[in-house]
This record gives C-alpha cells, structure tokens and sequence, in this order.
C-alpha cells in the first residue's frame, strides 16, 4: 500500500511556545484526562519519528503563513485550535492567480484579492478563538463524498485497546464528515471496497496500519498525559491510499458505532461507564 512521504517535524511553520491555557492541564474534577488544544496535541506528536509522517502540514493562523501554504499545497483547512464537531472549519482553495474558493458550511464563495480574502475569512472565522492552518489533504470519494475513519481506544485498566473503526462520509456539499454536519457512518470495509476498490486482504492490510498508528497515538500521548484513558483518532486517507492524521480527540463520541457495529458499541460503553466510575473514585 502507498503510505506518505515522510516530512520532518512541521518544519518552519512550528514555533514551540505554549502558553499556561495550552499545557494541557484539564478541569480538576474531570474523571479522566482531556487535551483541547489541536495545536499541542499535533506537536507532540510530530516529535514521534513514526507518527510524524502521518501529519498533515500544520500552523498557526497568519495571513502571511496562509499564502505561503496555499502556494505549496494548493488548499488547506482553517480550524479553531479548541472545539469538534466541525464547528467553525473553512476551506481555502488556491483556483488563479489571486483568486481564491472558500467553502464554509455549505456555502462556496470566490474570492478576488488577497487583501479581501483575509477580511472575508476574519468574518468567518469563530470570535475569540485562536484558529490553526492544516495542509489540504485531497480525500478519497464514495459516491462523489469525502470520507474519513474514527478510530476509538480506550484505556478501561492499565493497556490501551483499540475498540473500534467506523467511517463518516460526508453529507451532500459538505466539506466535514461529522455526524453534527449530517455526515453517514458506514463500516471501513465498506467505504475502502467503494472508494478504492481494493480487496479484503488489502482492506485488512489498511486496518492493520490504523491500528498500529493508533496504539502508537495513544502511547506518544500518554507519556505526556497519563490521565488520558480514551482517545477518537480522525484519520483520512487519500485519493492515492496515503494514511493521514487530522485530529485526535480526548472525548470522542461513539454513537456511529450503534450503525456500524452495535455490539462493538455497547462494550465501549460499558469501558467508558468503568473509567468514569474509578476516575470518580480517585477524584474522591
């Protein structure tokens, strides 16, 4: 299978300067560990060798490093460093000369000049949220939709277990596969045979590979953070089987788990409803 061609680090684009919000300390009376900066949770593990090949260029918001971004990249992603759902996430597409498409929400705007393109996105862009810049990644399709893969671990006593993976294609027009976007959960089998055609040994081979990366995730993280005990990996692949990481979250949702696989749905609970219970217990 194709993977990526490994980059290092996130190269100039990174500066290493967090501030006392982003050290990732979470509310003390939570019963498990949290991480809501995207930001830091990317620069940690962009210090792994082998995870690092799996990031998506990523930066902080400025104007200058937007440009500079699109003219290698073609298109990138603005979203806000602390929030999920798909809330606040544009596209912006580099399509001429000066001329841009952005694509927030369902709406798709073309706009002319550099200068007009900022304040267009500072109007669009969440107030008072610090927003970060992610390389564009051209995602395979399944019936004209981009999808991605939910990868869930959990950590119920002292090992971490990957317990499942599901995928979201896209609603209609959408540029975010979330299921608060009216995305569709659907099995990976499913949408690699769809998206890629691939047969079941290489589709076991694409699961195979998530799974490492995954448990790599979880162990990169979790010597920063021992607290964490679940982590939701968004993953993509792309239009020639390239493996790639957006986001990895410290409090997934499960419930496109109850489509795909409700078995597997109903043990993740059951792990959650322990790792509250003996969180609360150490809390007291």
């Amino acid at each position: 299978m194709h993977l990526p061609i490994p980059f290092i680090g996130l190269g100039e684009y990174i500066t290493v300067t967090l501030n006392e919000d982003e050290k990732g300390m979470t509310l003390k009376r939570l019963p498990f560990q949290q991480i809501a900066s995207k930001w830091l949770k990317t620069y940690i593990m962009s210090q792994d060798d082998e995870l690092s090949r799996y990031l998506p260029q990523t930066a902080r918001w400025h104007p200058n490093v937007l440009f500079k971004m699109l003219k290698q990249f073609g298109s990138v992603y603005l979203k806000p460093d602390k929030g999920g759902g798909g809330a606040g996430i544009i596209r912006v597409k580099l399509t001429d000369s000066h001329r841009y498409e952005v694509r927030y929400g369902i709406r798709r705007q073309v706009i002319v000049g550099e200068t007009t393109l900022i304040s267009y996105l500072r109007r669009r862009m969440q107030p008072h949220k610090r927003y970060l810049i992610q390389q564009g990644i051209r995602l395979a399709h399944v019936d004209g939709r981009p999808f991605d893969i939910r990868v869930v671990l959990q950590k119920p006593r002292d090992q971490w277990i990957v317990m499942g993976m599901a995928a979201k294609v896209a609603a209609k027009k959408k540029i975010v596969t979330n299921r608060a976007n009216g995305g569709i959960a659907a099995t990976v089998p499913k949408v690699l045979q769809a998206g890629f055609g691939w047969r079941d040994e290489h589709v076991r081979l694409v699961e195979h590979v998530l799974n490492r990366i995954a448990l790599r995730t979880a162990a990169v993280l979790s010597t920063r953070f021992p607290g964490l005990r679940v982590l939701g990996l968004d993953v993509g692949i792309d239009v020639r089987g390239n493996v790639w990481i957006f986001e990895v979250n410290t409090r997934p949702q499960f419930r496109l788990f109850q489509q795909t696989d409700p078995v597997r749905y109903r043990q993740i609970v059951r792990n959650q409803r322990q790792i509250v219970a003996d969180g609360r217990k150490r809390l007291n």
